[in-house]
Formats: structure tokens, C-alpha cells, sequence
């Protein structure tokens, strides 16, 4: 396969939500670095979220306190 049927193929096959802010390149390499820089923000973010989650949980004082370490381990646990 040539260089544009390979790019062309990639574009087609990556859904709407994974390319949908990436600009338009003739380049495939081009295209699947800026799609690696777009999971490499998102998982910054994702990582940003679950640390902000992770340090303002707060022990209610009702539930089981078993309950609230596993729920806290689930959070830490979804990181990197």
C-alpha cells in the first residue's frame, strides 16, 4: 500500500471522538503524532482528576470505614 492509502485508512478507521479537534494532514506519521499527543493531554487530565478526587475525599463518618479505605484504594488504583 502507498503512503496516501495508508493515511487514508487511518483517518477512516479512528472514530469521531478520538479525531474529532485533530486537523486535517496529508501526512499519516504527522496524523499519529498529533493523535498521540491528543491520549498523552487526556491522560494528564485524567491523572489531574483522579488526584483532585483522591485528596478531597473525606470520611463521612457514617459508612464503614472499610468501605471508605477500598472506595479510596479504587480511586489510587485507576492512576497510571
Amino acid at each position: 500500500m502507498g503512503p496516501g492509502i495508508c493515511h487514508g485508512l487511518i483517518q477512516k478507521s479512528t472514530t469521531e471522538a478520538i479525531c474529532g479537534d485533530i486537523p486535517h494532514s496529508e501526512n499519516a506519521k504527522e496524523y499519529l503524532e498529533v493523535v498521540s499527543q491528543k491520549f498523552k493531554e487526556s491522560k494528564k487530565a485524567e491523572t489531574g482528576n483522579l488526584m483532585n478526587r483522591l485528596a478531597t475525599m473525606k470520611y463521612d463518618g457514617v459508612k464503614d470505614l472499610g468501605v471508605y479505605l477500598l472506595s479510596m484504594i479504587e480511586v489510587a488504583s485507576k492512576g497510571p
